[in-house]
């Protein structure tokens, strides 16, 4: 990384950083037959999995005014998949096809990162924060359910061998992009009089635009000519844009708070917006997390330079993450 200042106003600061991975997953394959799972086998398996990348980063910022600075920057980024997700793990049942396991090939996501933000400030007052954002993902991983219908389908999920059977697992999608624009505002009323001026606040909200393909395959079975007919199974591959999974549209933060001397208090809520967990061909079973407030509070009291008192409230309202398909009249999961 280099810093570049060039006059009074302008910072220049690019930067390049490359990380090798190189990872082995043990694990074991499960066969099971029999009505109840009773008879089977356990077999142990290791994959690898090795790749480099490099991450730029160009970040610049122009300060035209004392009061007022403008920042622009471009990043690569990476996001690698839960472990649980990667290892070769796999419980095959014999008896209903149905294949439950990790994805070794599994690949990261990248994000291509854009951000232009204005920023206005005063002391005595507080800042003003307001500025667009945009990225460009290729691999966003997310759980996916298949029939290896055909061979050829088994084998480009890497089950040779298992058509016919239930897969279970996760795949990469291959590009989706997210944008939006956020403001965020810091500020506290220390002009004021006491008691008025230990008031702070925080609030910072984020519009979030997004924007992927996921695939479906779908049969259709029709009968030739002669005697006895003969069954054509023809196989579609079907496509839907959607939304990206897990990415809620609407982010608030919210935090008041008071300072008096010694002691400190803060009040924080938190928002974020209905958002997808999980697609299917017919949009009436896609599955879903429902918007949720959660709010939290926390106290601290010094006393002379070496001691502390702290108090942390989590979640007061006893916030649940709540689950549904279709709709939030069809729950399916409160935790």
């Amino acid at each position: 990384m280099v810093k570049l200042n060039i006059g009074n106003n302008l910072t220049i600061i690019p930067g390049v950083r490359y990380e090798d991975s190189d990872n082995n997953y043990s694990s074991s394959i499960s066969f099971a037959t029999g009505p109840y799972g009773q008879i089977g086998n356990i077999n142990d398996t290791t994959t690898f999995q090795k790749y480099g990348e490099l991450f730029p980063h160009l970040h610049i910022k122009y300060k035209p005014k004392d009061w007022f600075d403008v920042r622009a920057s471009y990043s690569k980024t990476i996001a690698r998949p839960d472990y649980n997700f990667l290892t070769p793990r796999a419980q095959i049942n014999q008896s209903s096809l149905d294949i439950e396991a990790g994805n070794p090939v599994l690949r990261p996501s990248l994000s291509t990162n854009y951000d232009l933000f204005f920023t206005f400030f005063k002391q005595g007052i507080g800042l003003l924060t307001i500025g667009g954002f945009r990225k460009d993902i290729v691999d966003t991983f997310i759980p996916r359910s298949i029939i290896l219908s055909t061979p050829e389908i088994a084998a480009a999920n890497n089950w040779e061998g298992f058509s016919g059977y239930n897969l279970d697992s996760y795949t990469n999608l291959q590009e989706s992009e997210v944008y939006g624009i956020e403001i965020d505002i810091q500020s506290n009323l220390a002009l004021l009089p006491m008691p008025f001026s230990g008031f702070v606040f925080n609030f910072n909200y984020a519009k979030l635009f997004s924007t992927t393909e996921v695939f479906f395959l779908t049969s259709e079975t029709t009968f030739g000519g002669g005697f006895p007919p003969v069954p054509i199974i023809t196989f579609t591959e079907n496509v839907r844009n959607v939304a990206m999974p897990s990415q809620a549209p609407d982010i608030f933060r919210m935090s008041i708070g008071y300072d008096y001397k010694s002691f400190s208090a803060r009040v924080s809520g938190s928002f974020q917006g209905t958002k997808a967990r999980s697609y299917s061909l017919n949009k009436d079973f896609d599955s879903s997390d429902l918007e949720f407030w959660r709010w939290d509070a926390s106290a601290k009291q010094r006393f002379g330079k070496n001691w502390s008192i702290f108090l942390n409230l989590e979640n007061i309202t006893n916030q649940q993450d709540i689950g549904f398909i279709r709709n939030q009249d069809f729950i399916n999961s409160i935790v």
